[in-house]
């Protein structure tokens, strides 16, 4: 469940060759007549599937949102777009990197977990005062992309992000703009309140109804927002697994 590289150019720049796929999930979801229940658990299933895959060689995605996900014709979901991944370390952790100002480690800030924009905001900081040689020691694992998953479906069913309603920031600090750095350090900061406030619960139950009761409790748990507590990518699978299983026999 991730598009397939068939070769690659490095001269005279870096050319991919990859399978072609012409529909995002997204695009699909809102197509008239669309299975939303059928399509939404494909998407869990398949890409906990790759997630499982990425967590095999200590991958992290960092970018997983409905235009990275993708549908094959025969139905298969995919994860494509691997230009923001990082590798993790022997304690499946990011640690000890240091990025420049025209560099952010992840994608679209409102779907990340609450842990990686804890890291932003704090590294935003950084940028307005910088300290040089100091490098930035990053402290997640591969169940951020977990959260990115029920981030985005999250999304899908209710049109609005986990963290808020809030409008999609650049994703990428504009060079020598100190009032691009002010403008999105205190965007970062609204969607990290937003993470911790006290019906962050409620608000992402009362904003996921549309769902299956099943469904509805894996994503919930993929949005935990402790760490420690968040499901990981197995026990999506497995369990998106039973319920499909379930209502095949059931059929």
């Amino acid at each position: 469940n991730i598009v397939t590289l068939y070769g690659h150019d490095e001269e005279p720049s870096c050319t991919l060759y990859l399978e072609v796929l012409e529909k995002t999930v997204g695009q699909a979801y809102c197509e008239e007549g669309c299975d939303h229940s059928r399509l939404l658990k494909n998407t869990l299933l398949h890409i906990s599937h790759a997630l499982l895959h990425l967590a095999d060689h200590r991958i992290v995605h960092m970018d997983i949102k409905k235009d990275n996900v993708m549908l094959r014709s025969t139905g298969e979901v995919v994860l494509i777009d691997f230009g923001r991944a990082w590798h993790l370390d022997s304690d499946r952790k990011i640690q000890d990197r240091y990025w420049e100002k025209d560099e952010v480690p992840c994608g679209a800030y409102p779907l990340q977990s609450p842990e990686v924009l804890e890291i932003l905001v704090r590294d935003y900081q950084h940028l307005k005062e910088p300290i040089k040689g100091k490098l930035r020691g990053l402290y997640f694992t591969d169940n951020h992309d977990v959260y990115c998953l029920g981030a985005m479906i999250h999304e899908l069913v209710c049109g609005q992000y986990p963290n808020g309603n809030l409008k999609e920031s650049q994703t990428s600090p504009k060079k020598n703009s100190k009032s691009i750095i002010d403008e999105e350090f205190a965007f970062l900061k609204a969607l990290l309140a937003n993470a911790d406030s006290d019906d962050y619960f409620q608000r992402i139950c009362r904003n996921l109804e549309p769902l299956p009761g099943n469904m509805m409790d894996i994503v919930i748990r993929m949005l935990e927002r402790d760490l420690t507590k968040r499901i990981n990518a197995l026990d999506v699978y497995r369990q998106t697994r039973d319920i499909v299983v379930d209502e095949f026999f059931a059929n």
